[in-house]
């Protein structure tokens, strides 16, 4: 897996979808409609989350899709 560099959490995605956050160590949140959703060890449990995370201001960085 890729990664992109890491971002500021004052800066949002432009695009809906999981991304890695920095808690204690990296996890994977969704960031859909604005808002940051609770964290997830996998990229797969983090697609399904709907509650919102309390902090929606952490650094994270983006996903690179493979080919």
């Amino acid at each position: 897996m890729r990664l992109t560099v890491w971002h500021k959490g004052t800066d949002k995605p432009v695009r809906d979808g999981v991304y890695q956050r920095m808690y204690v160590s990296p996890i994977f949140c969704k960031f859909a409609n604005g808002h940051w959703y609770c964290g997830w060890h996998l990229i797969e449990d983090a697609q399904s989350e709907n509650d919102p995370s309390i902090n929606q201001i952490m650094d994270w960085r983006g996903i690179v899709k493979e080919n």
